[in-house]
Order: C-alpha cells, then sequence, then structure tokens
C-alpha cells in the first residue's frame, strides 16, 4: 500500500482551524462573562478580598470585619433597590443621596440630643431618620407630580 504525499495545493498555511476544544456551552458562557461588566466587578471584589486577606489574615479574616461589610453594605442595597424602582419608570432620581445623608444627620443629631447607648435611643434615632426620609421624599413626589418636575 503506497502512502500518497501532500501536493503543494493541498497545504494551506495560513489556514485557521476553529476552536473546537471547548464544548459550546462552555464557549457560550465565556462569551456571556467577557460582556457582563457585573460578574468582573465580582471577579474584582473576590479578589480584592482575597488579596487583604492574604496581606493582613490576623486583621482582615475576622468575624467582627465580615459584619461590618455586611452592615455597611446593607444600606446600600436598600437604597440600590428603591433605585431600581424610580430607573424602571424611565426616571433618575439625583436627590437619593442627599436625602439618605440628611436623614443620617438629622438622626444623629436627635440621638445625640437625647444622650445615652441604650436601645431606645437607637429606637429614636431609626424613627427620625426614617421620618425625615419620608417627608423629603413626599417632597419630592408632590414636585414631582404637581409641579411638574422631572426626577
Amino acid at each position: 500500500m503506497a502512502v500518497q504525499e501532500a501536493s503543494p495545493e493541498d497545504v494551506r498555511p495560513n489556514e485557521t482551524i476553529p476552536d473546537t476544544a471547548a464544548p459550546p456551552a462552555r464557549r457560550v458562557r465565556l462569551q456571556a462573562l467577557r460582556r457582563t461588566q457585573r460578574s468582573w466587578s465580582v471577579v474584582v471584589l473576590l479578589a480584592l478580598i482575597a488579596l487583604f486577606s492574604a496581606m493582613r489574615p490576623e486583621q482582615f479574616v475576622s468575624w467582627f470585619n465580615a459584619k461590618s461589610i455586611a452592615v455597611d453594605a446593607s444600606s446600600y442595597l436598600l437604597i440600590a433597590v428603591g433605585m431600581t424602582f424610580v430607573i424602571t419608570i424611565a426616571g433618575i432620581d439625583l436627590s437619593v443621596g442627599s436625602v439618605l445623608v440628611f436623614s443620617g444627620v438629622v438622626s444623629l443629631k436627635a440621638m445625640h440630643a437625647i444622650g445615652g447607648d441604650g436601645l431606645l435611643v437607637c429606637l429614636a434615632g431609626l424613627g427620625v431618620a426614617v421620618l425625615s426620609g419620608l417627608l423629603w421624599g413626599m417632597v419630592n413626589g408632590l414636585l414631582t407630580t404637581r409641579a411638574g418636575f422631572r426626577p
């Protein structure tokens, strides 16, 4: 049996071979990962946590730090949920941050005026913060609906 040699016409040096090494489902997931900025944000966040954990494991990796991060992030999560509703109705409300700061300052002033550090002081501060945020929200709502301002 003779082996047939390839002629120069059969050899194509610039021909690219399609990437069939990865299964189609995996390729689709990789392309979706590349396209979404949110996915990269999570990757960067996890990389930063790993970096700081490696640099200072005795200080960074603790239940207290995890609890602090969760508590700090919870207020931003609540604001993000509220802003999602505003954005879905084709509006954007730039006053959210300033209302948050105003409510925090008024709450802090009220707790400082009451004095002490008990549960009742915290509940009073929470009530003042919610009430002041509610009042500013009503003012913003009236200006948007009655006066015709865009949010």
